[in-house]
Order: C-alpha cells, then sequence, then structure tokens
C-alpha cells in the first residue's frame, strides 16, 4: 500500500519512501514507525502501544523512542518545533496530522486528491455491490468463502473395530490427508504435530476448534474386516455444527495406498468444487507404493516424538525402504526421526548428516515435497547453510503463501542471523496460521535474545508445557537471580527426563545455581564430546561456560556456534551468562565477527 502527503510518498509493499520521486535511505526500525502512525492517523498512540506494536513489546528506553520519532521526522521534513507531520501530546503520546491518502497502485501523480471521506463511501458502496453478487453466487449457506483463508483441522479417524493393531491407521490417514491438503492455498491445514494429542482420544469438537482457531473439522470413522476397509468421511463447520459434505465408501485393504490417493481427492475436487476460483493443487503425488510398503510407512508415522519412538519408526521405515526405495516420504521420516536421535539421544554427529542426506534423497525423488523442503531448510540453518535455507522457504512460499511452517521456519531462520524483530514477526505469522505450542515456545526463545523476559514467560507458558519451554523458562529465572524458582524447575528436568541431552542441559544449568562447578563443567564435556551441529545450544553451553569460570571452554564454544551460523548478535550482547568474559580480547574478536555477519544478512534483508 502507498500513501502520499505533500511531495512524500510512504511505500509499505515496496518498503521505502519517495521524496518528489527519489528514494531515501530510512533505517527499519524508523520505517516501521512512520507505518505506523501513518496507517492510525486518525487517532493518538500512546508511546506504550508504540512499545508494543513496533518494537514487539521489547523494553526499549524512552530516550530511543524519542530519537526514532527525532529521525522519523527528519526523513518526512519535520522537526519537533514544527511539528507539521508528526505531532508530539506532552504526556500522552503522538499523532500523524498531514493528511496522508491512500493511493492507487497505477496512480504515480494523481491530478486532485480525493478526500478520504469520499473514497470511504466509494469502498462501501463497492462492497454493498460485491455483497450482493456473492449472494447470487452462493447456492447455499455450505459454500466456503475464499474472502478469507479457511482454517481446517483433519481429525484422527475413529476405529470402529476393537481391533488395537489397527489403531494406527486413525492417525496415518488424517496425516496423509493433511499432507495433501497443505498444498491448496486458500485452506490453511493444521499440521500432524497438532492432532497427534487427540488421537484415540474423545474429543469435543469445538473444545479442539477453539483450541487450534480453526473453521471447518474433517472427521471420520473406519472399520477394517479381514480383507476390506470402510471409510465414512464428513465435513462440518464446526461453529454452527452443520455438515457440508458426507462419503462412504470401501475397498480391499491391500489397495490401501490407493485408497489414502481417492480419500484426499474426493476431499480436494470437494473444495475445488466449492471455491469461488479453480486452485492448481501442487503435483507431489507419489506414483506408486507397494501396500506392505505403505503399512510399514503408517505405523511409522504414528510413533511419538520420543528417543523409544524414533527408533521404532525407523526400524518400520527401514522395512519400507527395502521395499520401495522410490517412496520419497519414507527418507522425510528418516531425517525426522535420525535428526531427532542424533541431538536428544547424543548419537554420533555423523547422524545428523546422514539426516541431511535423507532430506536431499526426498527432494530428488519429489522436488516439491513440503515436509522434506521444510526439514531441509531448518537443518541448513543449524549449520550455516543460510542462503541455501532461505532458497527453500522461497520454494516453500511459493507453494503457499499461507504455509504456516515456512512462516515459523523463516522466523527460526531470522533468530539464527539475529534479525530478532523479523523472527517475532514470522513466528507469530505462523502461529496466527497454526497455533502451536512448540511454536509459542520458539517465540519465547527470541524474546529471551531480544532481552525481553517478561514477554518470554509469557508466551513459554503457554500450551502444554514441554522439557523445551520449562529449561527455557529456568534460564530466565537464573538471568533475573531468581534461584529457587530455576532449581524447582531443573531438578524436576534431570530426574524425569529420558534423553541425555536434556538431562545434561540441565545438569549444567543446575550447578550454576549450586555452585558446583565441577559438576556443571563435566556434564558440559559431555555434551561437547558428541560434536553437535546445531549452533544454537553451542551458543548456549559456551555462555553457561562462561558461568561456571571456565573462560577457554566459553570462547571455544562460542567460536564453533559462529563457524556454524550462529550470528545472533543481540543475544550476544543481551546475554548476562557471558559478561564473565565480556571485556576478554578474545570474546570481542568473536563479537565484531558477529556482528559483521549480522549487519550482512540484515542489509539484504529485503532480498530474502
Amino acid at each position: 500500500m502507498r500513501y502520499a502527503f505533500d511531495n512524500i510518498v510512504v511505500d509499505t509493499e515496496q518498503y521505502k519512501i519517495q521524496i518528489k520521486g527519489i528514494t531515501v535511505a530510512v533505517e527499519p526500525k524508523v520505517f516501521d514507525l512512520i507505518i505506523y502512525l501513518v496507517k492510525n492517523q486518525e487517532r493518538l498512540i500512546s508511546r506504550d502501544e508504540l512499545f508494543t506494536e513496533v518494537w514487539n513489546g521489547r523494553e526499549v528506553s524512552d530516550t530511543s523512542l524519542t530519537n526514532h520519532i527525532k529521525s522519523a521526522r527528519k526523513v518526512l521534513g519535520d522537526s519537533a518545533e514544527e511539528q507539521r507531520v508528526i505531532k508530539t501530546i506532552r504526556g500522552r503520546g503522538y499523532q500523524f496530522i498531514a493528511e496522508a491518502q491512500v493511493m492507487d497502485k497505477a496512480q504515480v501523480k494523481p491530478a486532485r486528491v480525493i478526500r478520504f471521506k469520499y473514497v470511504y463511501r466509494i469502498i462501501t458502496v463497492v462492497f454493498i455491490l460485491f455483497i450482493g453478487a456473492m449472494l447470487l453466487f452462493k447456492s447455499s449457506s455450505s459454500t466456503f468463502d475464499t474472502a478469507q483463508n479457511n482454517r481446517l483441522v483433519v481429525i484422527p479417524f475413529k476405529n470402529l473395530q476393537k481391533a488395537p493393531d489397527d489403531d494406527y491407521l486413525g492417525l496415518a490417514i488424517a496425516d496423509q490427508v493433511i499432507g495433501s491438503l497443505s498444498y491448496i492455498k486458500s485452506l490453511t491445514v493444521r499440521p500432524s504435530g497438532s492432532i497427534q494429542k487427540y488421537y484415540n482420544k474423545n474429543i469435543d469438537i469445538q473444545h479442539v476448534a477453539q483450541q487450534l482457531n480453526v473453521d471447518y473439522a474433517l472427521m471420520g470413522t473406519y472399520s477394517k474386516n479381514e480383507n476390506t476397509i470402510r471409510l465414512n468421511i464428513e465435513l462440518i463447520n464446526v461453529e454452527t455444527q452443520e455438515l457440508l459434505w458426507r462419503e462412504s465408501f470401501s475397498e480391499k485393504f491391500e489397495n490401501l495406498f490407493h485408497i489414502q490417493d481417492l480419500v484426499t481427492k474426493r476431499i480436494v475436487n470437494y473444495f475445488k468444487i466449492r471455491f469461488y476460483q479453480q486452485e492448481k493443487l501442487a503435483d507431489t503425488s507419489e506414483k506408486s507404493i507397494h501396500p506392505l510398503a505403505y503399512r510399514h510407512y503408517l505405523r511409522a508415522i504414528t510413533f511419538p516424538n520420543t528417543v523409544d519412538g524414533a527408533k521404532k519408526a525407523i526400524s518400520f521405515i527401514e522395512k519400507s525402504v527395502v521395499i520401495s526405495p522410490s517412496f520419497a516420504p519414507n527418507y522425510v521420516e528418516l531425517a525426522k526421526r535420525t535428526n531427532f536421535l542424533a541431538v536428544f539421544n547424543l548419537e554420533k554427529s555423523s547422524q545428523k548428516s546422514l539426516a541431511l542426506n535423507y532430506y536431499q534423497k526426498a527432494l530428488l525423488l519429489n522436488p516439491n515435497l513440503r515436509d522434506a523442503l521444510s526439514g531441509l531448510a531448518k537443518s541448513y540453518i543449524e549449520i550455516g547453510e543460510t542462503y541455501k535455507s532461505i532458497e527453500l522457504i522461497k520454494r516453500l512460499l511459493a507453494l503457499n503463501p499461507s504455509d504456516a511452517e515456512a512462516h515459523y521456519s523463516l522466523g527460526y531462520i531470522y533468530r539464527y542471523l539475529g534479525l530478532i524483530d523479523q523472527s517475532i514477526t514470522e513466528i507469530n505469522n505462523a502461529l496466527r496460521l497454526d497455533p502451536k505450542d512448540e511454536w509459542f515456545h520458539n517465540l519465547g526463545v527470541s524474546y529471551i535474545s531480544a532481552g525481553n523476559y517478561k514477554k518470554a514467560l509469557e508466551v513459554l507458558n503457554k500450551g502444554e508445557a514441554s522439557t523445551y519451554s520449562q529449561a527455557w523458562i529456568a534460564t530466565i529465572f537464573i538471568h533475573q537471580h531468581k534461584y529457587e524458582e530455576a532449581k524447582s524447575i531443573l531438578i524436576k528436568l534431570t530426574e524425569n527426563d529420558t534423553s541425555d541431552f536434556w538431562k545434561l542441559d540441565s545438569t549444567a544449568s543446575l550447578a550454576i545455581v549450586n555452585n558446583d562447578t565441577e559438576k556443571g563443567i563435566s556434564a558440559l564435556k559431555q555434551l561437547e564430546s558428541i560434536n553437535m551441529n546445531d549452533s544454537e545450544p553451542l551458543f548456549y553451553w559456551g555462555s553457561l561456560y562462561a558461568m561456571l569460570g571456565d573462560k577457554q571452554g566459553a570462547l571455544r564454544f562460542l567460536k564453533r556456534a559462529v563457524r556454524q551460523g550462529y550470528y545472533n548478535y543481540p543475544y550476544f550482547m543481551n546475554s548476562s551468562f557471558l559478561d564473565p568474559i565480556r571485556d576478554t580480547q578474545e570474546f570481542q574478536k568473536i563479537v565484531i565477527e558477529v556482528k559483521k555477519k549480522h549487519e550482512e544478512f540484515k542489509s539484504q534483508l529485503n532480498e530474502f
């Protein structure tokens, strides 16, 4: 959108400001400040609101805000004395008072200015005509409205038979349907990770819809009798409880993969018929797979993300690969599980490289496989292959601009580059599409990087508690010198968590609280022996070394983190854990390198 006033044009899409047709340089945060004031020109904006909306709740001094206002006025040809554009209302806030109009994209030099009230009337008339046309077009209240992105959850299907050996099909069928529907741009489909907690549970669909923030639910039942499987599927509007569509059919169980494909195509075709504009579904279908191999695959994807679950999943996938070596999703599942074990079960570092190879293999077999693109992108950022990672995210967003996973991955990448505001924005974009507990918790880490512990605690406490969220909450408490609160959490993690990764990580943090240097350094050396490839844990463990008084250990870890692509300059500057080594010459050299890389990526942000 473009706003025009005097001889100035503010373009929010191209991220630039032109004065008399000449583009002027503007700092990103100053630009964000100008945009927020322009968009809300009809009202007074308080300082607190600016801190919340422009700085994402980060702790910013009044002096910093005043300086940004001063810079914004300078860019716009205004001053504190004149206040022709931005007015200060002492003790209350600021208001944009110049008469800025929204420009049409084709309008370069408008012949005359149209007053906003007349624009509003025109828009109102057009809107009424549009609604009238839509009412004529719609045949029933069941039709999907593509004026907004429709949010859908696929609930794990329920087994009508008392046959536990077939229960895996409920989640497996839902997972495959989700995989296909996720490529439709006018649908936002909740991923499989969001629905696993409803597997084999009696649920209140309206409660689920509220938890996941969806408009529609696809659900069903199945029964397997000898060599036949019967499916009953229905689509409902969760708010009105209106049944929109229902279908039943049966097939031979040996044709399980084709049944899965048929279910997905029926649903997709139904959605396409009901949409006002046709959408081309990305060609991501797998051409063929042996029925037994597909059953092994479906069993594998239902195992939980635990050390034991990952090992069981890999055993089934390996059987599937032997039978059908060209089925790309097999390699995605192998990559996910291998990567999990490499990190949380302290497997050899070669396992991390193996996971990378599996993702690459999957994309060779299917270049548009969404989970492979997303997984490989995150793997690349963890080892410092930043440009490759961003390129893959671009491919994901080209497939579907409303892909929540892609927005989350981009936010994850931005944090590693130290682009914290952008990280917070992108993870929030993902959360608006899919309010996933794991993503709230990861958003908390971005707030920690910014030094905003209050906001970090707020999001880390959302949803179901996890080892990840609890460990970071304990970290915040240590920063705040709330040692008893931190100790309570860390003791539970060291006693209850089954993964070696978290036990050792929590032991090192607990040693800081207990002043047990020897035990803390011992735990960190064990973590060091696994040759971790992910650069963010390396940074954190380096900071623990610093707190425990081992300067050489701290510097060694921090150098590794930077070599592997961790350029989170704000975190280097904000973390009090690094204070014991902050004045050393070696640390200053590391910070200079980090800042250089951080600024390099920051300057290239618009190209991303």
